[in-house]
């Protein structure tokens, strides 16, 4: 029959509270009292509710976690790692998609009632201020910050090395024998985004080659018609006689834009235009032709998230920490070398003649 904490403990001849910091690890308890507890548990079958030690000062030995979206892979690999690694401490991380797709204040105070002893979060808006974060800053729970961080938050962090990434790419594609590039992102200010451009235009100056404004195009993820400006902006580039002959996008999503935009033009990739992405979301290797892109590695995220918040509750006073996880760039069949000549854009013509080339296959997204 299963018992309450009172009766348990009642039937142990110690406090409730004793037994609480026995299951949860806290606190001290004699060696021969902790023994002793725990064969009589044992011989019981008894465990303690997580809720029923919070009333005698335990933990619900919980994890909240707030992800933009499970849909996208990556946040589905980081809470993948963190789940792996929380499971085998015996703390149950419980998982929420912010409804907006932002910083959700709602799911936050959902986390906060059920009182978990931790809090892991994606901070999609980088204009948040430590008024935003009121609740759980007084909560004094640990949390730990994934992707762009605010150093003035002071909390644990983890992220990936971004500027390395954008490195990597701009490596490639200059190995490759690109000299005429383009770069798509989320715009100024989005600080994942700014460190992959940073990394790709230091590796291009170390080249000799620049990255024209004109060549840049951003998207502002907070307009309702962001995909058709975005769009319009694409095609502008991409029609023009001097257009890139590579383009780098700072996320797959993107990159899928541009293969969507040279396929309407008659460009094939990567004959005609080279394209990398970033982040190896599950649907790149499956488009055509398969992207060229960086894979951001959610599930040691994951893991080095889960290990920051066990540090923090065993030790509350340690410095705060950010974690920088590698970045690895995953080669496949949307880069090539640059073409000899442009082709021109336009209507891809109906069938091909002796003296006219024709786009020789488009992407399927």
């Amino acid at each position: 029959m299963m018992r309450s904490l009172r009766e348990f403990s009642k039937l142990a001849g110690v406090s409730p509270s004793t037994v609480s910091r026995v299951f949860s690890g806290t606190g001290r308890v004699s060696p021969e009292t902790q023994k002793r507890i725990l064969q009589l548990a044992e011989s019981l079958d008894f465990r303690p509710s997580a809720i029923g030690q919070v009333a005698f000062g335990g933990g619900t030995q919980s994890v909240g976690v707030l992800v933009p979206s499970l849909a996208v892979s990556f946040f589905a690999d980081i809470v993948r790692g963190l789940q792996k690694h929380m499971l085998k401490t015996d703390h149950l991380p419980i998982v929420l998609e912010a409804e907006t797709g932002i910083f959700d204040q709602r799911a936050v105070q959902r986390l906060l009632d059920h009182r978990v002893d931790a809090m892991l979060l994606t901070l999609m808006s980088e204009s948040l201020t430590p008024d935003d974060l009121g609740s759980i800053l007084r909560s004094q729970i640990p949390v730990v910050i994934l992707g762009s961080f605010r150093a003035s938050l002071g909390l644990d962090a983890v992220d990936n090395d971004d500027l390395a990434g954008g490195r990597a790419v701009a490596e490639h594609l200059l190995g490759l024998g690109h000299r005429d590039f383009g770069f798509v992102y989320f715009g100024e200010g989005h600080t994942n985004s700014d460190q992959r451009l940073n990394g790709f235009r230091e590796a291009l100056a170390e080249a000799g080659v620049a990255l024209p404004t004109e060549n840049i195009v951003s998207l502002d993820p907070h307009r309702a018609d962001r995909e058709r400006l975005l769009g319009d902006d694409l095609l502008k580039l991409l029609s023009r006689p001097d257009r890139p002959t590579a383009v780098f996008a700072s996320t797959d999503d993107l990159a899928r834009a541009v293969y969507s935009t040279a396929r309407g033009l008659g460009l094939s990739i990567p004959h005609d235009l080279s394209v990398v992405g970033y982040a190896n979301l599950n649907f790149s290797g499956l488009i055509s032709p398969p992207l060229t892109t960086v894979d951001q590695n959610g599930l040691e995220i994951g893991h080095r998230a889960a290990q920051l918040i066990l540090d923090r509750l065993g030790s509350p006073q340690a410095p705060y920490r950010t974690e920088i996880v590698p970045v690895r760039l995953v080669v496949r069949e949307s880069t090539a070398r640059p073409p000899k000549t442009r082709q021109p854009t336009g209507e891809v013509p109906a069938a091909p003649t002796p003296k006219r080339r024709t786009a020789r296959g488009t992407p399927a997204l």
